[in-house]
């Protein structure tokens, strides 16, 4: 799916371009936590920076790939982080949005600088600005690479820039991972599933939690052989309102995604 373009479209080749050095900027995100650019590049973190907005189509169809790596390299317990910015949006409409489409990292609305950052990185300076969404990756020592589109399925294209860094997990720790590709469709009225990638065979299983922490479905499990699977989840008896889904294999927890069922 094309990124949404707000300028007019000269269709560049969608090619990630290695630019100027990275320049430094401060924000607070929708939790009311302050960032900092070089505080976190000089402690040898990698940041990803996502450029968005809340009615974007394709941000919202590439949102569960850009947050399942964002789990690949340690949800911002590792040595890579993300932040996701918006030009438009203000702290309620960014929330709402994270929580649809299964956000986990940090994001920034209007109301916590997200423009001035927007503005600082889409200059020109790095690279033609195409449209929404846009990804950037600054490496610690704030070389930034701009712009890594096209990206296709759990977006090993941004995987694979993170990894040049040298600041995650290897390449073979990430290739021999299974690869969720997120709820779909979320919100869901009556079928919801979970697209699973795996090298090898492997046990799957699946737990839905409401919002309080009580099991609302118990453990099911599967065994699934390498290749690319879809898990259907037993939503039917469930009643409207937010859930968390985690998803373990061999018993380990994969990944832990917010689901929305809206009848």
């Amino acid at each position: 799916m094309r990124k949404l373009v707000l300028i007019f479209c000269f269709l560049f080749p969608g090619t990630a371009l290695l630019a100027q050095e990275a320049v430094d900027f401060s924000f607070t995100d929708t939790d009311g936590v302050e960032h900092n650019l070089f505080t976190e590049l000089n402690a040898g973190k990698t940041i990803m920076l996502d450029f968005f907005f809340t009615s974007c189509g394709p941000c919202q169809y590439w949102s569960s790939s850009i947050n399942n790596v964002y789990q690949q390299f340690g949800s911002g317990d590792a040595d890579v982080e993300f932040w996701s910015f918006t030009p438009y949006d203000n702290n309620n409409a960014v929330i709402a949005y994270d929580n649809t489409y299964g956000i986990e990292f940090p994001s920034c609305s209007i109301d916590g600088g997200s423009l001035d950052v927007i503005d600082l990185y889409t200059s020109g300076t790095y690279g033609p600005f195409l449209g929404y969404p846009t990804y950037v990756v600054i490496c610690p020592d704030r070389s930034v690479t701009w712009d890594v589109w096209p990206i296709t399925e759990n977006a090993p294209e941004i995987a694979s820039v993170l990894e040049s860094c040298s600041a995650a997990l290897s390449t073979k720790q990430i290739e021999v991972n299974p690869v969720i590709s997120g709820i779909y469709p979320n919100p869901a009225a009556n079928r919801a599933a979970i697209t699973i990638s795996t090298p090898r065979t492997n046990t799957v299983g699946v737990e839905i939690f409401d919002m309080l922490g009580n099991q609302a479905i118990g453990r099911i499990e599967k065994s699934m052989p390498a290749g690319k699977h879809v898990f259907e989840l037993p939503i039917d008896e469930l009643a409207e309102g937010a859930y968390l889904v985690r998803t373990l294999v061999n018993g380990n927890l994969l990944s832990t995604s917010r689901l929305i069922i809206n009848r």
